[in-house]
């Protein structure tokens, strides 16, 4: 709230929350600690950030509460994540980051980050044009993560060993996303089912590009021989071929029939 200050002085007083501790450890899988990884906590009211130090370990002080707590190292050696169900170790951005409640005595949240293997590629549009902050993900069965792409459109994921598939999508839906598929001009397909693999070991992967299109829309409204417009239909577009043309998800029409 702003305080105006006029002629008289001005005397108020604020009452700060208690603080308690959430301290941890973080160490690779094999134990061995790691240092200068940002640690993060996130609750409904307050939020804080640290790094661990040259022991891997952290302190913060936070309000009693409930809190997710996740964890990135910023040259992505390690797999970025957070803290799940059970105090496990989940690696990738996710939807089931648990939140662990502290309480009066604090609480202790430790973490095992496996190491990752970059992925590495550059997203362009029509014409060669870098594209920024267009969303690139690499998921696989048990694991997803995304990241922007910078002002030159390349980007770079962090991901543990394993077999992925790379996606990508413009969130201001001004050009077609889809999944890489290497040997194909542009280097990206709709065609879920054709989605390249790769298979990440332990060597990094460079030149996975892809060149966006841009976006156009073909929109209607379905309506019976009465003019009622008609829900929950499917509509699709057939190529010269007859071939459906793949979306990224299945196309449905609104209550109003569009």
């Amino acid at each position: 709230t702003p305080v105006v200050l006029g002629s008289t002085d001005i005397t108020d007083s604020i009452e700060l929350p208690v603080g308690v501790q959430i301290r941890g450890t973080v160490t690779d899988t094999n134990g061995h600690p790691l240092a200068k990884i940002n640690v993060s906590v996130n609750g409904d009211n307050f939020n804080a950030g640290t790094s661990t130090n040259g022991n891997g370990t952290y302190e913060l002080s936070v309000p009693v509460g409930s809190y997710t707590v996740r964890f990135e190292e910023d040259s992505g050696a390690h797999v970025e994540g957070c803290i799940g169900a059970g105090g496990v170790y989940l690696a990738g951005q996710t939807d089931r980051c648990a939140s662990v409640t502290v309480g009066a005595s604090g609480a202790t949240v430790d973490a095992a980050m496996p190491s990752g293997i970059l992925i590495s590629g550059r997203v362009t549009g029509p014409g060669g044009v870098a594209l920024t902050d267009m969303w690139v993900a690499a998921r696989s069965s048990d694991f997803i993560d995304w990241v922007g792409t910078q002002d030159d459109g390349t980007y770079s994921i962090s991901v543990p060993v394993g077999t992925y598939e790379m996606y990508f999508r413009d969130n201001g839906s001004t050009y077609v996303g889809g999944c890489y598929e290497s040997g194909v001009a542009g280097g990206l397909t709709r065609d879920g089912n054709a989605c390249t693999s790769l298979v990440m070991t332990d060597s990094p992967v460079s030149g996975i590009d892809a060149q966006m299109t841009v976006e156009r829309y073909i929109s209607g409204t379905v309506t019976g021989v009465d003019g009622t417009p008609l829900t929950n239909l499917s509509v699709y577009a057939v190529d010269a071929t007859g071939a459906i043309v793949p979306f990224n998800s299945t196309p449905g029409i609104d209550a109003d029939g569009h």
